[in-house]
């Protein structure tokens, strides 16, 4: 199961889907991003494409989003609760499962946490062995500027990454 920068998929021959799927996590959560409106600037996003089309043909994304990336992170440093079922590339993986599947590709604005046994890296190497996993941001700190920023930034991000 590969886990790579978004810049890699144009050398690994993925660029459309990952670049198709990093837009549609950003169009996704563009207008719920800050304070106050549900996802916050410091919470992680993620985004599957369903196999099978909608009804008119259309391509069916699932979205996931983790309120508690900081919080976890943080709580597990200090040898608190680390709750990582709340992450984002697990959420989406679960939600793609329910719409009977998603193609062997996994956006995820952050690389997959480390946190030993229970952090997402180790569930993704478990669980989904045969899926792409591409992510944008090397940090929390990188992600956070660019969503305080506004779309424009994120664009920007992803645009220098895969052009």
């Amino acid at each position: 199961m590969p886990i790579n920068f978004i810049g890699a998929a144009t050398a690994m021959g993925h660029r459309e889907i990952a670049r198709e799927l990093a837009l549609a996590c950003i169009y996704q959560f563009q207008a719920i991003r800050g304070p106050g409106n549900g996802i916050g600037n410091g919470s992680c996003c993620a985004s599957v494409k369903g196999i099978a089309p909608d009804n008119d043909g259309l391509p069916v994304y699932r979205f996931g989003q983790s309120q508690a990336h900081l919080l976890d992170n943080e709580a597990f440093q200090a040898g608190g609760f680390f709750n990582p079922a709340q992450h984002a590339e697990r959420q989406a993986h679960h939600v793609g499962q329910q719409i009977g599947g998603y193609e062997s590709h996994l956006f995820v604005e952050l690389p997959p946490c480390g946190n030993a046994f229970h952090g997402c890296y180790q569930w993704c190497m478990n669980t989904i062995p045969n899926v792409y996993v591409w992510y944008l941001y090397n940090n929390t700190a990188q992600m956070v500027a660019a969503h305080a920023g506004g779309i424009q930034f994120e664009f920007a991000a992803l645009n220098q990454a895969i052009p």
